[in-house]
């Protein structure tokens, strides 16, 4: 899926084009019925693979609730895999819970990051 930035909405990805480096040149996403060909203003949100404990997928970008805390699902190139990122202070977990909760996303829910969560 991507985040449109000028639309402030996730739209799902049909296609991924490259240029002749091999860089990612545009996204092509659905919007309805149509497709459309997003060229700037995009953030790709990657799919994990996994599933939440309501069984909804998981991608780089959401948020999640485990064991009463916020965390960020991003890609850690130190773990060379996606982890779950405390929300509050810099800690990652190099796994991702199974019994965790999506509960929004960095684009559209922000105000969930404000939560200040005792240790």
């Amino acid at each position: 899926r991507v985040w449109d930035e000028n639309r402030k909405i996730i739209l799902p990805v049909v296609s991924i084009l490259n240029n002749e480096e091999g860089n990612i040149s545009n996204v092509v996403v659905r919007i309805g019925d149509s497709v459309e060909t997003l060229f700037e203003k995009y953030e790709l949100m990657q799919y994990t693979g996994l599933h939440d404990k309501n069984g909804n997928e998981i991608f780089e970008g959401d948020i999640v609730d485990w064991s009463d805390k916020i965390y960020i699902i991003k890609w850690a190139r130190s773990f060379a895999g996606f982890c779950m990122s405390r929300a509050d202070f810099d800690y990652e977990r190099p796994d991702i819970q199974f019994e965790s909760e999506v509960i929004g996303n960095v684009f559209e829910n922000k105000n969930l990051l404000e939560i200040n969560d005792s240790e």
